[in-house]
């Protein structure tokens, strides 16, 4: 039989001891056993790299997030690619039913069902988080600008000779295939089981998380203004009448936005004061 091809994991850390292990996890426990992972972090001051280290994983270091990944991409070895975020757990047979479906119909990119981890337990922050994902995946829009889904796995060949902007921190990977649409033809969706999110559960750690993107939204903006205002608004989406028919769901992601806003402007505000 011929052998099955190689799939790189390419997961990108920063302070992720919390979560990486379930990732790793998740990942270990595959149908598909022809993987490798290369994780790139980005000078982590918790214990996520001696985690990373007992997965038997190949570590290299990028401090911004497009150049971590782009530093993954050098060491993969893999026919294909799949980008895995730190708080990210995968179902049993992801990778397995990925790559025969990449194999059989040769596309460019595919695109995964993609849900919160909510439980009785879960918070309001997390719960709103969840519509907003909720919305995302349902819509199974993949128009690259306002759309809001993107792949998360390709031809290993093809990122190689993607333009990279290695020095993102922020929305690298939707300027990553905005940029490279020409070369994203045949984009496909994969149902089932697919990626689970351990949502943030407080709202200070939310705050603080994109008041730093607001200090890095210069950068993104520079690159490709479309692109970030586009994913900084709420998707076109979120105002079709299947949501606006859930107002728990509609004003919760208004909120939510309206959050992400603040957060973000104040962000910005106080990077141009205090610098970074």
């Amino acid at each position: 039989m011929p052998k099955k091809p190689l799939v790189t994991i390419s997961i990108a850390t920063l302070n992720s001891g919390e979560t990486i292990s379930k990732t790793l996890e998740t990942i270990r426990e595959q149908s598909y056993k022809n993987i490798e992972i290369i994780v790139g972090d980005g000078g982590s001051k918790d214990d996520t790299v001696n985690i990373v280290r007992k997965y038997g994983a190949t570590i290299c270091f990028g401090k911004e997030l497009g150049r971590a990944r782009y530093e993954i991409l050098q060491h993969a070895k893999g026919k294909y690619l799949m980008i895995i975020d730190s708080d990210q757990y995968i179902g049993k047979t992801l990778i397995a039913r990925a790559v025969k479906t990449m194999e059989k119909e040769n596309y460019d990119g595919l695109i995964f069902n993609e849900e919160s981890v909510i439980n009785k337990n879960s918070t309001f922050i997390e719960r709103l988080l969840a519509y907003d994902k909720w919305i995302v995946v349902t819509s199974r829009d993949k128009t690259s600008l306002w759309g809001a889904e993107f792949p998360r796995m390709f031809k290993t060949k093809d990122l190689k000779t993607f333009k990279w902007q290695k020095t993102l921190s922020i929305l690298d990977d939707q300027i990553l295939v905005q940029q490279n649409l020409s070369k994203l033809k045949k984009i496909g969706y994969l149902d089932g089981d697919g990626f689970m999110h351990k949502e943030i559960d407080k709202f200070s750690v939310f705050f603080s998380k994109f008041m730093k993107y607001g200090k890095m939204y210069e950068d993104a903006f520079k690159i490709s203004k479309k692109t970030a205002i586009a994913h900084t608004l709420p998707r076109k989406n979120f105002f079709k009448l299947r949501v606006i028919k859930r107002p728990n769901v509609f004003l919760g992601v208004l909120l939510l936005y309206s959050l992400k806003a603040i957060a973000v402007t104040w962000g910005f505000i106080y990077y141009k004061i205090f610098g970074r």
